[in-house]
């Protein structure tokens, strides 16, 4: 239950609008991210333990779970962009397997920042063009909606 209240304390509050708080619930959790007092805030946390004792907690639970996974996904696409810009930056071509997913206006636009980067000179061009490649990568992984493990 510690655990549990912890991490509704350190959530954005973004991410707590979308659980299945009750009101009272809610109210104290936003109360107690405001605390700056550590005896305050545990007492706070306490009573908000309280709280949760007394309800059903199977669906925020339920709702934690999915978030992680859903963040867990979208660190993965983000490493897999990473991945294939610093591949394709170091003058590998596009994936035959990859590109099968995207559509062509998005392969002929990362083929545009490859080549791009690779005719400039200038530092501070290449760093832009890299993260227009990055950009461009990370969108379309999200777009098809697949994991790829492409090396």
């Amino acid at each position: 239950m510690r655990k549990l209240v912890d991490d509704l304390v350190a959530m954005k509050a973004s991410a707590l609008s979308k659980l299945p708080l009750a009101e009272d619930i809610r109210h104290e959790v936003d109360a107690a991210r405001q605390m700056t007092a550590h005896g305050a805030l545990r007492r706070q946390k306490q009573y908000i333990a309280r709280l949760l004792r007394d309800s059903n907690i199977a669906p925020i639970d339920a709702a934690l779970a999915g978030a992680a996974e859903s963040s867990k996904a979208e660190r993965q696409r983000f490493r897999q962009a990473e991945q294939w810009r610093d591949k394709l930056l170091k003058g590998r071509s596009l994936d035959p397997g990859l590109a099968s997913g995207f559509s062509d206006d998005i392969v002929e636009s990362i083929e545009l920042e490859v080549s791009a980067y690779h005719s400039t000179q200038v530092e501070s061009r290449r760093k832009q063009h890299s993260r227009s490649l990055f950009r461009l990568l990370h969108t379309a992984l999200g777009s098809t909606g697949e994991d790829r493990h492409d090396q």
